[in-house]
């Protein structure tokens, strides 16, 4: 029988698009002390640290573990970083309950999060380097950077179901208002659907106001094994599901790859969540789960991933946000936190940033935006590569 797995400790970073008062490896150094703390232990308790950046290129240098181990204090312990875009943290939390559930370790200590403008250069912005430089620059980068990719998706997401654009503004529109209640979040604005509708067009249907905001951010999370949490005085936060998978990163294969599915219904987010959904027995997501955090990286995506995760019927994510579901006071919030589009595109830490979310949500702490009655399950998700690529699911309970 595998060990319990528990989150017990999680850092609290405000996020905003630029730190210039900080380097990259102070931000990672207040994370990891922060999580720490929270959870009440030892660092040189912990034996494991896991971390999780969206490319090293953003970075400006490879083989970043010598500094974060210099940095951490981390001598003669485990030191591995995962860098695969906005599944980058999804696999280290996988990797984390993993090495806990088989015994191997009581204490993991997971990490992730980029410093973008330190690969800013003249003319674009460093998140560009990433754009162009981890997608396919044979077939794909000649027609378009990676939201022209995101664009092809959404239309025909738009065409395959009758999806409107009114649909996915009111989501932009529902998690800006949510980040107007939390402190941590990047975007203090309230929009109106019209604001959205009417906003750039950056990649048809995508606008301005559908987009996520990129982010200055290290996030923290200190996992233990059930022998470990008993002890501690912070409420565990039981993992008791993740799931990971992927899919090509060309829109033009996937139907080849997976036969008898839709291009716009994407199946590594399917698969990922039936099997954390296996995992932790959830036969019935939308009525067994209390609340969840997801990869908005664009508006669209949210509707999209409520089909994938089976919180709604094939076609009925519009449905879904017409109904009001997933708003902070209905039946499934999603992203009370704001979500990527105002609280945070945390880069290659946006699993974890979904995941210390959640376990915030369960614990009650979250103040003002705060949902009632506290939730006691949860679902952290979150995406990344080309178009939906690769993606993470966990399932949290109380």
């Amino acid at each position: 029988m595998s060990n319990k797995v528990a989150v017990v400790g999680i850092s609290n970073m405000k996020c905003e698009r630029k730190r210039p008062d900080v380097t990259y490896w102070q931000m990672l150094y207040d994370a990891a002390k922060e999580a720490v703390e929270d959870a009440g232990v030892d660092p040189k308790e912990i034996p494991i640290c896991l971390y999780g950046c969206a490319s090293e290129i953003m970075m400006r240098r490879f083989i970043v573990a010598p500094s974060i181990s210099e940095v951490l204090g981390w001598s003669g312990r485990t030191l591995t970083v995962s860098c695969n875009a906005g599944g980058s943290t999804g696999a280290t939390i996988r990797d984390a309950y993993h090495y806990i559930a088989s015994g191997q370790a009581d204490l993991i200590l997971v990490i992730g999060g980029e410093k973008i403008s330190d690969a800013d250069v003249p003319g674009h912005p460093g998140f560009h380097n990433i754009v162009v430089y981890g997608n396919d620059n044979v077939f794909e980068m000649p027609f378009g950077t990676a939201i022209a990719q995101f664009g092809m998706l959404c239309q025909a997401y738009m065409h395959t179901y009758g999806i409107t654009e009114e649909q996915a503004a009111k989501v932009a529109v529902k998690n800006y208002s949510n980040a107007l209640l939390n402190p941590t979040s990047q975007v203090k604005k309230n929009y109106t659907v019209e604001d959205v509708l009417n906003s750039r067009v950056i990649a048809y249907p995508i606008k301005a106001l559908d987009c996520s905001v990129t982010t200055e951010v290290n996030v923290a999370a200190v996992f233990a094994s059930e022998r470990v949490a008993k002890k501690l005085k912070k409420q565990p936060i039981w993992v008791e599901g993740v799931g990971y998978a992927n899919d090509s990163d060309k829109l033009g294969y996937r139907e080849v790859m997976n036969p008898g599915t839709k291009m716009c219904q994407p199946q590594c987010l399917r698969k990922a969540g039936q099997m954390a959904y296996e995992m932790a027995g959830i036969t019935s997501p939308r009525k067994e789960i209390d609340i969840a955090e997801i990869q908005d990286g664009y508006s669209w995506l949210e509707l999209m991933t409520y089909e994938a995760l089976d919180f709604c019927g094939e076609g009925e994510g519009g449905k879904m946000i017409d109904e009001r579901v997933s708003y902070r006071d209905g039946e499934l919030p999603v992203n009370s936190s704001g979500g990527c589009i105002a609280h945070a595109h945390a880069g290659g830490a946006a699993g974890l940033m979904s995941l210390v979310e959640v376990v915030r949500q369960m614990r009650g702490e979250c103040g003002t935006y705060q949902v009632t009655p506290v939730p006691k399950v949860g679902l952290a998700e979150s995406m990344g590569g080309s178009a939906m690529s690769l993606a993470a699911v966990q399932i949290l309970r109380a």
